[in-house]
Formats: structure tokens, sequence, C-alpha cells
């Protein structure tokens, strides 16, 4: 008998369970009607500046050099594709810096040779660098010392991790010369997080190597003088 209460008790329980349910959920969807009918607002973009690529307020473009800055030295940007959409991003200032002959920029992570021929003519060439730090790396100090200094030199855009991957993913990149900087410079992109305050942004390890190869202090103090004015 006890079963058979407990049984019945539980079927009335199983049988009448789903009506309250039932109607509480209609009443939500009558609830929720109205919000169903509310305009979706787009997240637009600000406006950018198309030298600079900040945002049209914080416009970093009077900060910059006037002219492009005279180099003989060519830079490939090898740029992972996230850091194309970040604001913070630092190669549109240096593009902004260097003649259009000296700065390309190439956004992929994978880089083969039937696709990319004119990189893969510049990695194959001996005299190219890659600025990637490593047990295997040269300073650049000691390969500007060289009589007759190399004119590419190839740098990877992006986290430590992103550029890892880039840099052992693509056999290409390592067919160049890897150089390192030897420097203990402090990094003046402080709003962006770097793992340490030695770590460079791209802007600034681009200068640095400038600076190195063409022998031209001016260069690092000009194309990170818009440093001092981010925010």
């Amino acid at each position: 008998m006890e079963r058979g209460a407990l049984a019945g008790g539980s079927a009335a329980a199983e049988v009448a369970g789903p009506a309250p349910t039932a109607a509480l959920a209609e009443e939500e969807r009558e609830s929720c009607a109205g919000l169903w009918e509310l305009p979706v607002e787009r997240c637009e973009r600000r406006p950018e500046c198309g030298r600079c690529g900040r945002p049209q307020k914080v416009c970093l473009c009077p900060f910059l050099p006037v002219h492009p800055l005279k180099v003989s030295t060519c830079l490939y940007i090898i740029q992972h594709p996230a850091e194309e959409s970040r604001v913070l991003r630092t190669v549109p200032l240096l593009v902004a810096c260097l003649p259009p002959d000296k700065c390309k920029v190439l956004i992929g992570r994978r880089f083969s040779e039937d696709r990319y021929p004119e990189l893969a003519a510049v990695c194959r060439n001996p005299s190219t660098l890659i600025l990637y730090p490593g047990a295997e790396a040269t300073n650049l100090e000691e390969i500007a010392l060289m009589p007759s200094s190399p004119s590419v030199m190839i740098i990877i855009d992006g986290t430590w991790s992103q550029a890892k991957d880039i840099f052992y993913k693509n056999s290409l990149f390592r067919l160049p010369k890897q150089v390192q900087l030897k420097t203990n410079i402090s990094s003046q992109y402080v709003i962006r997080t770097q793992p340490t305050n030695t770590c460079l942004s791209t802007l600034e390890c681009a200068a640095v190597a400038l600076t190195i190869m063409e022998k031209n202090k001016s260069i690092q103090e000009q194309c990170c003088f818009t440093l001092d004015f981010q925010g």
C-alpha cells in the first residue's frame, strides 16, 4: 500500500507538473515579447586617421616626421592578422615614418614560396636579416660593424606566442640570418601590456634596428617621438 501511495503520488506529480511550467514559460514569453522588437544598435568603430591608424580624435600625425625618413634599409613587416584590428598597433606609425618602398607590410600566418614569390626571394638573399631573438641569433650591432651592411630586414609583428608561431611554422623565415637587439632600453609603449619593461613594441624594435643599421641616432628619436603622446 505504501508503494501504491508513493507511486500514485509520483504519478500525480508528473501529470500536474507540466501545467504550471508551461504556463510560466508562456508568461515569460509574453513579458519578453517587447524586447524582440527593440532596435539593435550596431557597434561602430570610431573613424580612424588614414595615416597613423589612430582614432581621429587622438590623431598622432602632428607628432610624426613631416617627410619620410631617408633610409637605405628596407623593412618587411610580417604582421599577424590579429594585430591588424588592434587600435593600439604601432605598425601604421612605422609605415608613416618611412618611404613606401622602404616599409612593406604582409599580413598572414602562413607564407609559402608559391603565394609569396617576392618574399621568398628576399628570404633567400644571403644579405637579408630577420629580427628574432634566440640562442642562434647574432647581435645586430656586430652585423652593423661589417663593411657592407645588409639592406633588408624582416620583423614579425605580433604577441610573443604569435611571433613564435609564425617564425617556426614558416620555413622561409629560417633562411635569413637571425639577429637580435642587445639593448636595455625600457619601452615607451606603456598603454599596451608587455611581458617586461624591456620588451619593445614593433615600432621601437624597427626604430632601434634602423638606428643601428643606418648609423643614425636621430631615426629612433623621430620614429618613437609619437609614443610620448599616446593615450
